[in-house]
């Protein structure tokens, strides 16, 4: 990606730490819905406003552990 490229649409972002977020992006943040999986094998799905997560989602721990809220 070129530093003047922004991110708009679906897309598949991998952080250097090796999390991953595929979802939506709007104005080069992460933008409505997505999943956020982290290098550990935790995994959030829901929804994100303004590179944040906002609201109810979905978080699955890679021990097995959910929590809905």
């Amino acid at each position: 990606m070129k530093d003047d490229e922004i991110r708009q649409g679906e897309g598949i972002l991998t952080y250097s730490n090796g999390n991953k977020f595929v979802g939506l992006f709007a104005q080069d943040e992460r933008q409505g819905k997505g999943k956020m999986l982290s290098a550990i094998g935790d995994l959030f799905e829901g929804s994100f406003d303004h590179d944040k997560i906002d609201g109810k989602g979905k978080f699955t721990r890679q021990n097995g552990d959910i929590y809905t809220g």
